[in-house]
């Protein structure tokens, strides 16, 4: 993604740093307090982007379901939450607040996935709220990206049978949302945006 924002000054919070990054900060359990307190040495934000998470399977049988949940809870969760938070004070007025939803999970049931579903939903729930909030700067716009499958190196190795053809490209992703950042075409608040894939190429579907 950084790489498409050519331009831009990144900052990147993780649990390790990005080297493509202008500003790096290191996530250890900070409070949200911590966060604003570093962040407040930078300019606000056009853009917060969340892209934290990671899948995981199982059913409501399996005997680790809990650990499961708990575990995809910290991953999606809460970093949904901090950028929440974060967005009422360190984004600028008319910025974007994105989310990653999954839209296996906003289409329907996977009770083959149900921790994975669960903290999506969770994630589908407070973009839905933010979006109806108050507290966010002026004109500020809240979407929600729904992709079915990102072509990443981690999921390539996880299935390496599938038509790649069909996942959406992480570079193209990074496009829509620099368009949408500049003005381009740019979803109204609250949207949750279906990556749909043809032909190769991403076709948003604005839901």
């Amino acid at each position: 993604m950084v790489q498409v924002l050519k331009g831009w000054s990144i900052t990147n919070v993780d649990i390790q740093p990005n080297t493509d990054s202008q500003e790096n900060i290191i996530f250890a359990n900070q409070s949200i307090e911590h966060f604003k307190q570093e962040l407040n040495e930078l300019d606000k934000f056009n853009c917060i982007i969340c892209v934290a998470g990671g899948w995981v399977g199982g059913g409501i049988k399996d005997e680790d379901l809990i650990q499961k949940y708990e575990d995809q809870y910290k991953k999606h969760v809460i970093p949904a939450l901090y950028c929440s938070s974060l967005a009422t004070t360190h984004l600028k007025q008319a910025g974007l607040l994105i989310f990653t939803g999954a839209y296996s999970v906003f289409s329907g049931p996977t009770p083959q996935s149900i921790a994975y579903a669960l903290a999506k939903t969770a994630v589908h729930t407070i973009a839905a709220q933010a979006s109806a909030s108050k507290e966010l700067p002026q004109d500020s716009a809240v979407i929600t990206l729904l992709p079915e499958i990102i072509d990443t190196p981690s999921n390539r190795l996880a299935m390496p049978k599938e038509d790649f053809t069909k996942w959406a490209d992480p570079d193209q992703i990074s496009g829509l949302v620099r368009a949408w950042s500049e003005g381009l075409n740019r979803p109204k608040n609250g949207a949750f945006v279906h990556l749909r894939v043809k032909n190769g190429t991403i076709a948003p579907d604005y839901l």
